[in-house]
């Protein structure tokens, strides 16, 4: 009985990625070159599934995250720079790579939002 038990456990516990600390790299349009990247910082602090911290260009210019959340290496999170801008990375160790959208309620009227690459470093 005892080894079932401790399997049942194993199999239904959740585990989650580990995204707090200090992050930087770079944002940018898919199809622009190499000198016309953004920079972007993240400094996040998790507990659990839930995903707290701030984004932005510099440490002079930090926004904070809303709706953060972590599901295994899926991290998601908007920032509102303005408009709404959603985040959608993938956690690997210490790399986080994926995608920046703006909201498309927010675009304006004929345009569609913004679409921009992500790489993040923890530092």
């Amino acid at each position: 009985m005892r080894p079932m038990v401790l399997c049942l456990l194993m199999v239904t516990g959740v585990t989650f990625a580990d995204a707090s600390g200090h992050w930087a790299g770079t944002i940018r349009n898919p199809g622009a070159d190499e000198a016309q990247r953004g920079k972007l910082i993240l400094h996040l602090k998790q507990e659990r599934d839930v995903l707290t911290g701030t984004a932005g260009t510099d440490e002079d210019h930090l926004s904070a995250i809303r709706n953060g959340r972590v599901n295994g290496d899926s991290i998601e999170f908007d920032v509102d720079w303005g408009n709404t801008a959603h985040f959608e990375l993938t956690l690997r160790g210490d790399e986080m790579t994926g995608e920046m959208r703006g909201d498309p309620k927010e675009a304006p009227s004929g345009k569609h939002p913004a679409q921009l690459l992500v790489a993040l470093k923890r530092r």
